[in-house]
């Protein structure tokens, strides 16, 4: 028997096991501090309602239309992860925020808009949303990675951003 070849081959098998228990560890991880925001209709046509359902604060809240991602409509500096109801109701509940949005036709029948946010780890996230008649059609699209090449962060975005990744730093 071949002794030397079956400690190479459990070796491969014990550093293959090690990297999956990492990147488990590092994605269970993520999951405890990634924000989930969800936009919400007002009864004005100058703000819309950001609930953050996630499990961490949400960093350099940015709305901008899907056909002009370079322009950013609407931002907020942060949103806390959404809290109890208390005693004052929902209107005053944290991770409850108001967005205004400083333009006229933005509750438009079928405009498309894309809301960017960064974790406590600098990694972006995306939901979109599209005005319908019954109000939002909401799509969380999760954090944005290196290889989403179609749907890239705008760096009119990134550049308002509150964390930098090392290799933007250079």
């Amino acid at each position: 028997m071949n002794w030397t070849a079956i400690e190479a081959i459990g070796t491969l098998l014990a550093s293959a096991l090690a990297f999956i228990a990492w990147r488990t560890s590092q994605e269970t991880l993520r999951l405890s501090y990634r924000p989930v925001l969800r936009p919400v209709p007002t009864s004005t046509q100058t703000s819309i309602k950001i609930k953050n359902f996630g499990n961490g604060p949400a960093f350099a809240v940015k709305v901008v239309n899907a056909t002009q991602p370079e322009n950013v409509l609407a931002e907020h500096q942060v949103i806390e992860r959404l809290g109890e109801r208390g005693e004052d109701g929902e209107p005053n509940r944290v991770g409850n925020t108001v967005m205004n949005v400083p333009i006229t036709g933005f509750y438009t029948i079928g405009n498309r808009y894309r809301m960017f946010y960064q974790d406590i780890s600098s990694a972006w996230h995306e939901t979109a949303f599209d005005v319908t008649l019954a109000g939002f059609t909401i799509r969380y699209l999760g954090p944005k990675r290196w290889w989403h090449f179609r749907t890239q962060v705008p760096a009119a975005v990134k550049a308002l951003g509150h964390f930098a990744t090392p290799d933007e730093l250079v």
